[in-house]
């Protein structure tokens, strides 16, 4: 949008008050599309953190020999330099003369293109040597060879406008691809802190896509501009150059295109073994924890790739997945407390009997096992007293949870403890069944543990009945009527989740832990109100927004001689 405002203003195409309203219009109207991002982000938080720990990880880097600015004006500078497929700039000693070719072609059709004189159709009239005015080709209901029918316009203006637009994004796609770095790096460094959801680009070379479009049509008109050059007496030899240097110069440049990158990208199958585990778990409710806790890894049959982990997409039932980064020092960017407490389960591991029943008030029903990486690490499964194998193969390995009880219990007792060893400690003593664990001040035992709650809770009945919880959606789950007291619902705590007015609160696992009346009631995630209202919201702004246009359009058509 600052890109049509800029053009618009150094070509004259409107006055500058008329482009203010325009450009505040267009703004407001995209704020109000948006309220669908918004509304929910001033209710909930995000799954993960970013920060400026996430654009020092990201950051766009330089190539070793030419440094940074080069390296993104070659359209490069992708922060993961390996492991991956090999870029065509590995293959090609002279790379750096051939984008040098291409990008003096495009800026010889940049320069072609803004040079180019106003068509007399948009000249003021100017009097001839007798004295009479003359009128430029097109006025008194004439059209000009230079002028639109249609809209008025000259086809020699419109592109000398839409150079200027492709040169301000091309620069602007420049300087932002460089992130906190260079000439503009304070200015990005400011966006990214201060300005609503600029920190979604902490990987800034994703900019160079406003380069690389830029390229791509400035490079046609110049290429176009040289082919009518008379380079030698017959036409052939002209249209033969510009075939070399509008078709060949561009795949010399990226000669590892074709075949999959040069056969270095390749579809896999997986082993048929996930196909054998996935008919074994079938579908429900209950959720598959995915090992080894890795959000990137290396397979066998990846041919040495490293992807992300296979299991979320391999299985029908709902997958938990690791969410640590594991890259460049940063081990984790996840803010999700279950995660957390995965992972300090994970390292616990050679010292826990009961996984299960650890894992089970996150609805884990099944641990898959793939036999990769750091596999062999996890071999304290076969400890497991309420973990039972039921398939192995060498691909993968498959436990069911005799702990698993359900998507949600009613809880008997609530007990409170300072970490995880205090937990772990329950879990030796067999004290975890038909409790709920959150963390406290201090560490109690079983015994006396209902009358040490946090925050302000208060113990359960002691009734042993357990309510029915269903799932009716990813954002909701009916608890029947029953005796009152508190029950555990195996989904991710995030702020926002409430039971009839009462706020739902975090167990030590990372679950949701809420108080229920003798009526029961739907428990839901109260920002997915906020998202629907949202979707409401920008589809009725674009509708009208829409219409407007298209009434806009009509009028002025009307209006036209």
């Amino acid at each position: 949008m600052v890109g049509i405002v800029v053009t618009a203003a150094l070509t004259r195409q409107h006055p500058i008050r008329h482009l203010s309203g325009w450009f505040g219009a267009v703004v407001g109207a995209f704020a109000l599309m948006s309220t669908y991002i918004l509304l929910p982000h001033s209710a909930t938080n995000l799954p993960t953190q970013v920060g400026r720990v996430s654009l020092a990880l990201y950051r766009t880097t330089g190539d070793p020999h030419l440094g940074l600015f080069a390296n993104v004006l070659a359209l490069y500078g992708f922060w993961r330099t390996g492991p991956g497929p090999e870029l065509p700039k590995d293959v090609i000693s002279g790379w750096p003369f051939l984008i040098l070719a291409v990008v003096l072609i495009a800026v010889f059709g940049a320069w072609q293109a803004v040079r180019k004189d106003e068509p007399q159709g948009d000249r003021i009239p100017s009097e001839s040597p007798s004295g009479s005015r003359s009128l430029p080709p097109g006025a008194g209901g004439e059209v000009s060879p230079h002028e639109d029918a249609s809209t008025g316009h000259s086809p020699q203006l419109d592109q000398r406008r839409l150079a200027i637009l492709l040169l301000f994004i091309g620069v602007a796609g420049y300087f932002l691809a460089l992130g906190d770095q260079g000439p503009t790096g304070g200015l990005f460094l400011w966006a990214y802190d201060h300005v609503p959801f600029f920190a979604i680009m902490r990987e800034p070379q994703k900019f160079l896509m406003l380069l690389a479009l830029a390229y791509a049509i400035l490079f046609g008109w110049g290429v176009e501009r040289l082919s009518q050059v008379n380079v030698s007496p017959q036409r052939v030899s002209a249209i033969a150059a510009a075939a070399v240097i509008g078709v060949i110069l561009p795949l010399a440049y990226t000669p590892t295109i074709f075949d999959g990158l040069a056969g270095q990208i390749s579809p896999t199958s997986l082993p048929s073994s996930y196909q054998r585990a996935d008919a074994l778990m079938g579908t429900g409710s209950g959720n598959i924890l995915s090992l080894p806790w890795h959000l990137y890894m290396e397979y066998p049959f990846t041919s040495g790739r490293v992807v992300a982990d296979v299991a979320p997409t391999s299985f029908r039932r709902n997958v938990i997945s690791g969410d640590n980064v594991e890259s460049d020092g940063v081990e984790t960017q996840s803010t999700s407390p279950r995660s957390a407490y995965l992972e300090q389960l994970f390292a616990n591991g050679p010292a826990i009997n009961a996984l299960g029943a650890l894992v089970a008030p996150l609805g884990v029903q099944y641990v898959v096992l793939a036999k990769t990486v750091d596999w062999a690490s996890y071999s304290w499964l076969a400890d497991q007293k309420d973990l039972h194998l039921v398939l192995d193969t060498p691909s993968l390995e498959v436990w069911r949870n005799a702990a698993y009880a359900g998507v949600g219990q009613r809880v008997t007792k609530l007990t409170s403890v300072s970490d995880i060893n205090g937990l772990l400690t329950l879990a030796k003593s067999n004290d975890l069944n038909a409790g709920a664990v959150v963390k406290g001040g201090g560490a109690t035992n079983s015994s006396n543990s209902s009358s040490v709650i946090p925050n302000g809770l208060s113990a359960a009945g002691s009734s042993s009945k357990l309510p029915a919880v269903q799932q009716l959606s990813p954002v909701a789950y009916r608890v029947a009527s029953g005796s009152p007291g508190w029950v555990t619902v195996d989904a991710p705590y995030e702020r926002g989740w409430s039971l009839n007015g009462r706020s739902a609160t975090a167990t030590v696992e990372g679950t949701l832990l809420v108080r229920v009346g003798t009526g029961g009631g739907v428990l839901r995630f109260t920002p997915w109100t906020m998202v629907r209202l949202g979707y409401i919201l920008s589809a009725g702004v674009f509708t009208v927004w829409a219409v407007f246009l298209a009434v806009e359009r009509r009028r002025r058509a009307t209006r036209a001689p």
